[in-house]
Formats: C-alpha cells, structure tokens, sequence
C-alpha cells in the first residue's frame, strides 16, 4: 500500500502503545463513578396501550427526549462507587465497591450481572468484545488489514497539539469499527476517541453501538484514562426507527494518583470484594458521593420501580417468567417441577410419570430442599430422590456451599446434567428410538465446594452407589475362562470420594442462593479431579484411583471465535466398565454440544483416553463475501472431535461388556451395545448459523470405524443457537 501520513500516524501509535498503556506505570489508583441506565427508545403510542401494560401507564409519566428528539423511558438504573489500585511488581490489582444501588434489585449477584452487558474496553488491546462478538481494534498491530485510514485535522487540544486520525472498515460487513481518534504529536497516545459500528455489519438484533473515551496527561508523562461513554442499542427487527432497548453506561475517575506507593494491606483477600454496606448507603450519601447529579429523569426510576412491584399485575407477570426461565411452578415456600418431566417414556420403563418439588427462597434463603417421586407403568416400580442445597455464606466474596442427595431411580451412565437426563420429555419426542442404555442406581451423594482463593474453589465429594442390573436394559455378567460360564451380576457397589480443584482465571459466575452458575471462558479454565474407590469400605466392591484433566476455552480471534476443549484420564487399580469413561454419543436429530454427535451413545468405553473438541465459529468472515447471500447475514462454522483410549483387560474381564463378543462366548446380548476403544476415533463438521437468527444446521461425518454395523457415517444436527 501506498505510504501515506496518515498510515506514519498509525505505526507511530503502534511503536508507542507499550509506553502509554496504564500497564506500564509502576502503581495506580481512583475513584470511579459508573451509572448504567436502560431505556426503552421509539415508545410508540400502541404500544403504550397494550393490554398487557395498561396497569403500569403511570410510568409513561417518566418518559425524557433525547438530543435527537426521540422519546425514550429510562426503565432501570444502577450506580456503583468503587476505589481501584494496581501495582506493577508484584502484579496485582483490587477493586473495592463502596457503594452499590440497583432500582427493584436486591440481589447483589443479579446487581453483578450488569457489568457484563459491556466487556472492558482497552483501545490498545489487539481486539474488542461487542456482545461476545470479537472485533478488530483499530489499533490493533494488524489492523491495516482491516481498516482504512485518513488524517483529517491538526489543532491544539486542551493546550496540547494533536492529530485527528479517522478509520473505518475496508469491507461491508466485517465486524470493524469506524469512528476517529485525537493523538498527541510527540508521544502519539491518544487523547480522545469515538468509535462506532456501521449498519450493515454481521451482527444479530444490535442495531447501533458507540464508544467514547477520554485520556487526561499526568504530571506532564503518563496518560491515564479520565471518563468513558458506551452505549448498546437492541431490537429485535434491527431497525432504529423501531422501539429500541438502549443500554448506557457512564464511568468517571477522581482520585486518581500515579505511581504513589500503595499499603500491601490493600491487597489482602479477593481481587473484587464489596464493602459490608455496600448497599446500604441513603439518600444523602448518594448526593454527595456522585461524580455528577442525576437528571429528574433518572432520580424517578427508584420510586417507579418500587410503585410497579407493587401491582398485582407484575406479580403474575413475574410468576409467568418465573416458570418460563426454570421450569417450576412457584406456590409460596414451595415450588413444583421441572414441568418437562412430569411425563416422559422410554423402553424400560415405558410411560414414566414424575412429580417433584423443591423449597424456594421464601422458606429459607440459605437453605433449600428437593424431592421427586416417579413411577413406570411397564415396570411398575417406584422411584423417589431427596435431596438439600445449602449455601455457607460468602466469606470474603468467596463461595461455599454444601450439597447432597439420596436417590434410587433409573439412570444413564456417564449422564450427570440434571437437565439432560433419561426422564426429559422434550428428548423422549427427539429420539429416534425409544432410549434403552439404562440401569438402576440406589446413591448417596454429599459434597462440600469451597473457593480457597479467587478463582481457586475446591470440591470434595463423597459418592456411594449400588448398581443394579435392568431386564432389556444393562445385564452385569462375569465371564470364567476356566468353566467357560456366565454367571450374572445382580449388583455391585461403588464407594468413592473425589477431590477437585478448579481454577478459571477471570472467571466470572452469576451466584443464585443456592447456587452458582459460570458466565464466560474468555480465559483458559482447568479441571483436575483425583478420585479413589474403596474396597470393603460401606460394602465397595472395588479398589481403584481415578485422575483426570478438563481445559476449556473460549478464544476470540481476527477469524472468529475458537472454542476449545482438552480431556484425559486415567484409571488406575480394579474398576468395571460402570465406573470408567463412557463416551458419551447422540442418536437423537438435535445437536448435542456434550457429546460425539456421530457416535452411538455409549458406544466406547475407556480406562484411560485423551480428546481434543474444537468448534470454530467464522462468524460472517466467509459468508460476507459471497454475493447475494450476504444479505441474509448467514454465517459458518467448522468443527472437529477426536477421542483415543484404551481399557486394560483386567478391568474388561471384571464385568463384562454388552457387544464385547470375543469374552462373551457366544452369548447373544445385541442391545445395549457398547466396546472398548482401543484405537481412536474422529468426526467433522460444518454448518451454516443465524438462519433466522436462532437456528444452526451443521453436516457431521464420521471418519472411523466407518466398517461397523449399524453405524452412522454422516447425518445432519438441528440446534437452536440464538448469538449476537
């Protein structure tokens, strides 16, 4: 490309962003002031006299206009004070809410939750996160690729003599910014910058975003950041003209002292932690702690919200959403569900009928209990579990909670997601055949989880299983060599205790009472679990050790988003093929993100194996390029799986496979098939995403094994996969 000054302008930035990063000042600390507001933007007149809000019209009294004379109702407010401190070497950082309000919510997690609507955005960085979509900053070190750029003025700023560089994206579409920056001639750090995103980017129901930052010059060196504006507005019609939901958040900094030696007490306990008043603070408080005054406006969002709490038409309407979001029916202290698995089938039990409930946090808000009882009209017998969730307090912001259950029911092997399991209606009508892989399972189950440190938690369970063989379902047979005979295993028992640690850096968590949930792996997680079973201990019919490893990772990139997984294990001493690794397959039209989706569900299993899973999402990379079809704003994906394992024959020899023919002399068990992996296997995929801007059509083919019966080599997945 030809040279041009406003490319110089652009390296000169490039060569000096090591130097006016805040990463390279030695120590750092503020006072920062963040106001987040949402807004329902374009209010039109039908809309205000829905039915279904007419017992709320009295917050239309509220409505503002904006500098472009679109009426708008500010609908929720939250403000936060908090004192930030940094320090180079050692590298360390601490964040400290003072002060903390959120109109209607109490939950301080469910408060938390706001921070993630807008990712921290350094200009500098290589990448920027819009809705967890990854856009290319236009600083990046390669972003010449991507932008084009113009100088377009010269004039002193704030007494100091800067450029005005403007950029914008080189093709329609991609996810690239455009906008323009001031930069200081001499340092080349960028006093003030507003970017924006262009209509026609490949991006769902996000209609506008913009950003804007200030950068103030320090003892005359250093340049720290001084205030930021961003805003993110939503439809679903992707239409700005159309009533729109804007999100806006205001942060200003006061305090601010570079390099100034800070106490090490300051940095004692977790990274982030809440005053003890935090929430507590009044009225009077508030009018002096704040950066600025609220507009009248947004002082009246507090008492409007109370007022709308207050109807007994947002109480029904809370009811509604309530089930909808969880599934159980509310009913005061007591809750009743999962409604999807009332009723469900499959080829043991036949038609399955199920109640169950659970506590809610109107009886008890640190303690929470559950129940189901069920019943199979072909089998005739019962099931029932109870079970208890107790949240310890959050000491220093870190979590714990105590959990545990006994049960005796039907179950899948290698199955432990509570909303995917045998009992699920919605699976029962997506099968292709009746689900017939189960057993019986009487278990006492109890686990204390505790986060050491931030980011560090520890789990220590302990787990005590009686395993029982199923009429047409999993028979437990022991093969003798000697007598050549098959004597059948009515049950065996497990007793075991794990211990796991978890370590997910910047891991962020959404915290219910009882519970707790992760929100993002935008960093590398990692998983180490030691596991030993007992022999002879509470009636344990085996002596073994388990260890294995889980890395997962969520990797945006200037072509997409890589998300990545690592597994291995390995089991040591004497263990049936019950308690190893049953890899777990999918023979039902809708993709399952936990398992191979070519493989027979539980096809293999293994003693000790190692997988790789990678799903590439291009996002509208590819598409956008072709014409005609990128107007539908379609996108790509690629994936890949790869498994290899092997199991010992004395754990093959413990209890025998069902398909395992060559130790089953001669007896024909057809179904439930299942064999060892003592080689490897592998799948790819591609799909094409945002087909109606929810829906995900992905061609799977099968690369090994291809030569066995009854195998699927290549099939299509159906997934519901809503995305920005």
């Amino acid at each position: 490309k030809k040279d041009t000054a406003a490319l110089r302008l652009y390296r000169n930035i490039i060569k000096n962003k090591p130097l006016n990063r805040p990463t390279n000042l030695d120590s750092y600390s503020y006072e920062e002031y963040t106001k987040t507001e949402f807004d329902l933007y374009n209010i039109s007149e039908k809309f205000k006299n829905r039915k279904i809000l007419k017992p709320f019209d009295f917050v239309f009294d509220n409505t503002d206009t904006s500098e472009t004379g679109v009426e708008f109702l500010p609908v929720l407010l939250k403000e936060s004070i908090s004192d930030h401190y940094y320090t180079k070497n050692p590298n360390r950082k601490k964040e400290i809410i003072r002060a903390d309000q959120f109109s209607g919510i109490e939950n301080v997690s469910v408060s938390g939750l706001v921070e993630f609507t807008f990712d921290e955005v350094d200009i500098y960085s290589n990448s920027i996160l819009v809705g967890g979509k990854t856009f290319i900053s236009p600083f990046s070190n390669n972003a010449l690729t991507t932008y084009k750029y113009f100088l377009a003025d010269s004039a002193m700023v704030d007494d100091l003599w800067c450029y005005q560089l403007e950029f914008t994206g080189r093709r329609k579409g991609d996810l690239a910014f455009s906008g323009h920056a001031w930069v200081h001639d001499g340092t080349f750090a960028i006093k003030s910058i507003e970017i924006y995103i262009l209509p026609n980017i490949n991006i769902n129901f996000v209609t506008d975003f913009g950003l804007r930052q200030s950068f103030k010059r320090r003892d005359n060196k250093h340049w720290f950041k001084n205030d930021e504006y961003i805003y993110t507005s939503i439809n679903r019609a992707q239409d700005k003209e159309k009533q729109s939901f804007m999100v806006k958040r205001t942060t200003s900094r006061d305090k601010i002292k570079i390099n100034k030696p800070i106490k090490d007490k300051v940095f004692n306990g977790p990274a982030k932690e809440n005053a003890i008043d935090a929430q507590d603070k009044d009225d009077e408080y508030w009018v002096t702690a704040r950066h600025g005054d609220l507009t009248t406006q947004e002082a009246a969002v507090y008492i409007t919200i109370d007022s709308v709490k207050s109807t007994k038409a947002y109480k029904r309407l809370n009811w509604l959403g309530y089930l909808a979001t969880t599934a159980y029916f509310r009913a005061g202290p007591v809750e009743f569900g999962r409604f999807y698995k009332f009723f469900s089938w499959n080829k043991i039990e036949g038609k399955r009928l199920r109640l169950g409930a659970r506590t809610s946090y109107k009886f008890s808000k640190r303690i929470q209990f559950d129940g189901y009882g069920a019943y199979g009209l072909r089998d005739k017998s019962w099931k029932y579990h109870g079970g208890f969730r107790a949240n310890l307090g959050s000491q220093g912001g870190l979590w714990s909670s105590l959990v545990g259950f006994y049960k005796y029911d039907m179950a899948q092997l290698n199955v432990n997601d509570p909303l995917v399991t045998h009992d699920n209606l919605i699976l029962s009508i997506l099968r292709r055949d009746p689900l017939e892989d189960l057993l019986k399972v009487r278990q006492a189950y109890l686990y204390y989880e505790k986060e050491l440190v931030k980011d560090v938690t520890q789990k220590v369970t302990f787990n005590h299983r009686i395993f029982s063989s199923v009429e047409n379902g999993y028979i437990f047979r022991k093969f003798d060599p000697v007598l050549d005979t098959t004597t059948v295993i009515n049950n065996f028992t497990s007793t075991e205790i794990e211990l796991s640690t978890y370590w997910g850096p910047g891991q962020k968590w959404f915290e219910s009472f009882f519970g707790r949930l992760p929100l993002s792996f935008h960093k590398p997680v990692f998983e180490f679990t030691y596991a030993a079973g007992f022999k002879g201990i509470l009636g344990g019919d085996y002596g073994y050790h388990k260890l294995q490893l889980h890395i997962r990772h969520n990797w945006g990139n200037f072509l997409g988003n890589t998300k990545y997984q690592i597994f291995a294990g390995k089991t040591f001493g004497d263990a049936p093929y019950p308690l190893l690794r049953m890899h777990q397959g999918n023979e039902s039209f809708v993709h399952n993100r936990f398992a191979f989706n070519m493989l027979g569900e539980f096809e293999f299993v293994s003693d000790q194996y190692a997988a790789f899973w990678l799903n590439h999402h291009f996002g509208g990379l590819i598409m956008n390029r072709v014409p005609l079809i990128k107007k539908l704003k379609l996108r790509s994906m690629v994936s890949y799986k790869f498994l290899a394992g092997s199991l010992n024959q004395s754990n093959r020899n413990l209890i025998q496979i069902p398909g395992d023919e060559p130790i089953m002399s001669g007896i024909d068990v057809s179904q439930p098939r299942l064999s060892p992996l003592n080689n490897y296997y592998m799948e790819v995929g591609f799909g094409i995403e945002n087909i109606f801007k929810v829906i995900r059509i992905e061609a799977l083919w099968r690369l090994t094994q291809r030569d066995k019966l009854d195998v699927t080599k290549w099939g299509i997945r159906l997934a519901l996969s809503p995305s920005i």
